[in-house]
């Protein structure tokens, strides 16, 4: 099949990230794929070295294509304006409900209901999505998670990694607050945030933007990811740390109680208790510890979200598309 993946930008965030797996995963099935844009950014780069070559407006049109793919919300609209009625179109969705209280605006302003055929990286987001799109064939797509050979550890000390733009959706003000009631106070590695004006501890590395192999390097040399995020649909760097035999420490929200029904070595805590987060975090230190709890991560995450299961399972999402 010619397929057109249609994206809201091409960043290090982690909706691109995903689809530029899904685009790697239709070429090893054979399909042929191709690129477009509402905004570029530097993973565009990554999709040309994988084979994948950007739309040409000039070019190409949506006859070029058997299956037009939309990787979020916001590609939706004109993934359905480009593909028409006599073009299938599928959408992969990495937002849950907790994004239209983000930008604050209506699931009804992105056009849901058109859609006959939706994928989610969650069950949990089926549910939420369901009353806009009562008439969509819904199903679970997971997201794959490719660990590279060239992982480099470094020797800087222990920390921990807390992973994402310092935004409220990550809670990552919230696990300031839980760090300081710690009897000592770890050294946190913020990956892929800058350093808010309002904290001005030491023992704070705010990475800035880093590249995907610059992040896992910096989470394979740590002791442990914590999340205290709100919302997740599926929580990406945990599963890279997983598959790099890193523990990890989640908030109890439900794209993390999925998770842990995968990967019941998972830590999960209360993010809204200093006594949750305590006793958890001592869980977290036994578990860095614990050789066969690391290998059991490794190799449940590695299972659940690697290249095999998932070329499996896009297989059968294609499959299910074309029949009906």
């Amino acid at each position: 099949m010619n397929i057109l993946l249609v994206s809201h930008q091409l960043d290090y965030t982690g909706a691109p990230i995903a689809l530029l797996e899904l685009a790697k995963s239709l070429i090893r099935l054979e399909h042929k794929v191709c690129i477009s844009s509402l905004k570029t950014g530097p993973l565009l780069t990554e999709f040309i070295k994988s084979g994948i070559n950007l739309f040409d407006h000039e070019k190409n049109t949506a006859d070029d294509y058997d299956l037009i793919i939309a990787n979020t919300v916001i590609s939706v609209p004109p993934s359905l304006s480009f593909g028409k009625s006599s073009k299938k179109v599928l959408a992969w969705i990495h937002e849950s409900e907790y994004f239209f209280n983000i930008i604050r605006k209506s699931p009804d302003n992105f056009r849901l209901d058109e859609l006959k055929f939706v994928a989610f990286p969650s069950k949990f987001q089926i549910d939420e999505f369901s009353k806009w799109m009562p008439s969509a064939l819904k199903v679970q797509l997971k997201n794959c998670v490719q660990i590279p050979n060239n992982i480099a550890i470094d020797n800087k000390g222990p920390y921990f990694v807390c992973s994402g733009e310092w935004e409220t959706r990550k809670g990552q003000d919230q696990l300031v607050r839980h760090l300081g009631n710690l009897e000592e106070f770890p050294e946190i590695h913020f990956v892929g945030a800058i350093k808010p004006l309002h904290l001005s501890l030491e023992k704070f590395v705010f990475t800035g933007h880093l590249t995907p192999l610059e992040a896992k390097n910096r989470i394979a040399s740590s002791r442990g990811v914590i999340s205290c995020a709100v919302s997740e649909t599926q929580n990406l760097v945990a599963i890279e740390a997983m598959q790099l035999a890193v523990p990890v420490m989640l908030s109890d929200i439900p794209a993390h109680r999925e998770l842990k029904k995968l990967i019941p070595d998972i830590v999960i805590f209360d993010a809204s208790s200093i006594e949750s987060f305590r006793s958890n975090f001592k869980l977290l230190l036994n578990q860095w510890a614990d050789s066969a709890a690391r290998m059991r991560l490794k190799e449940a995450a590695t299972h659940w979200f690697g290249m095999l299961e998932f070329d499996k399972n896009v297989s059968d999402l294609i499959n299910l598309v074309n029949e009906s």
